[in-house]
């Protein structure tokens, strides 16, 4: 069968730029960068609970090899049913999602399981994941963002069907740490984070109310920054005269379909574990 996933990216970041006291040794900021994606991986694996209002979350995580977790994530879902007795009875129901990271401090993907009895929006997994591991993440001064990929024709299309009609794109950038999606980057977020301690830096571009925006592909640096959020380094919102929906490409994440993939198999059996790593590893690039 097929199953498909959204793809994210995440960013690990200092939550302050001032030396600090990890495992009674004090660490610069530079030190805490190098040693980002293995406290990544601590926290990760500490979360004994996943907490979530909505519903109660049951877990497993398997770490197969040092780059790659998977952790299968199920949540309480009542089932309602007639009896043979024609009376009505509710039953526990526990529908989970595939989650599977590639760590590699170069990558930093998640791959995130659509599965509607579970979760109505893979979203939703990601907002549970970056609070509980913030929440973790806090202890060694880190803190984790996730953003949804896209394909940036996705924006360019939306600035194409609604010409001489867009007056706001607001460009919500998290400050980079892989160097690797920030080399077209026109502005310096790395810089701006080091010196100011920002996190997340919003770039509005906004018209007169009587006339539009002229965003053209190929000119700077909106161009870069589009590139930069289309790998998952930010969103970007869009108004459009006469809608009174912003447009976000939080809305069409990058999608993935696994054929002939076992959509229940056992993460926690070793041969399973080695084949997704394997399979993700190639996939999570």
């Amino acid at each position: 069968m097929s199953v498909r996933f959204n793809m994210f990216r995440y960013q690990i970041l200092p939550i302050s730029q001032r030396q600090m006291t990890l495992f009674d040794k004090t660490i610069s900021v530079e030190e805490l960068k190098k040693q980002k994606n293995d406290l990544f991986f601590k926290a990760l694996k500490s979360i004994e609970n996943f907490s979530y209002a909505r519903a109660e979350i049951i877990h497993r995580l398997v770490a197969p090899d040092s780059n790659t977790a998977i952790i299968r994530m199920g949540a309480n879902r009542e089932i309602k049913r007639d009896t043979h007795e024609f009376e009505k009875e509710t039953l526990d129901s526990w529908p989970s999602a595939l989650i599977i990271f590639n760590n590699d401090p170069q990558i930093q993907k998640v791959a995130v399981e659509i599965e509607y009895k579970a979760f109505r929006k893979t979203k939703t997994i990601i907002d549970i994941l970056e609070k509980n591991l913030n929440y973790a993440l806090a202890l060694y001064n880190l803190s984790v963002h996730f953003k949804p990929m896209f394909d940036k024709n996705e924006f360019w299309g939306v600035i194409e069907q609604y010409n001489q009609r867009i007056t706001e794109t607001d460009f919500l950038m998290i400050s980079p740490n892989l160097s690797n999606i920030t080399h077209s980057l026109k502005l310096d977020l790395a810089s701006w984070n080091k010196i100011t301690n920002t996190q997340e830096t919003s770039v509005v571009l906004k018209s007169d109310k009587n006339s539009h925006l002229t965003l053209t592909e190929g000119e700077e640096p909106v161009t870069s920054l589009v590139e930069y959020a289309s790998e998952g380094g930010g969103n970007i919102k869009i108004r459009v005269k006469g809608l009174s929906k912003t447009i976000t490409t939080n809305d069409a994440t990058t999608e993935i379909s696994i054929e002939d993939m076992d959509a229940e198999l056992d993460i926690e059996d070793v041969f399973n574990a080695h084949k997704l790593a394997q399979l993700f590893q190639g996939l999570l690039r």
